[in-house]
């Protein structure tokens, strides 16, 4: 068993143990979301390729740098590139 699967079992256990100390909610649907939520996040596979086919969909637009899968970017990851042209975001020191 991986341990994020440990992880999710024990959640399971632990919201079943504090159920009744909770407001009313249905916590077996909370946990199963939660778990359907961590496998798909924790499917790398599945990551690469809507990284692919985010990356296929904004290729056209210019000036639109993102990432790729295996961890290369197009450009330098900037927060403000997206704001600001590209001549005034990479300043290098000469």
């Amino acid at each position: 068993m991986k341990s994020w699967e440990l992880d999710m079992t024990l959640l399971k256990i632990f919201m079943g143990a504090v159920k009744s100390a909770l407001p009313p909610m249905d916590i077996d649907t909370i946990v199963s979301e939660i778990q359907r939520t961590v496998r798909e996040e924790l499917d790398y596979e599945r990551e690469a390729r809507v990284m692919t086919q985010i990356g296929e969909q904004l290729a056209g637009i210019p000036g639109n740098h993102h990432p790729g899968p295996g961890g290369g970017t197009q450009q330098p990851a900037c927060a403000d590139h997206r704001i600001r042209p590209r001549s005034q975001t990479h300043h290098r020191a000469g």
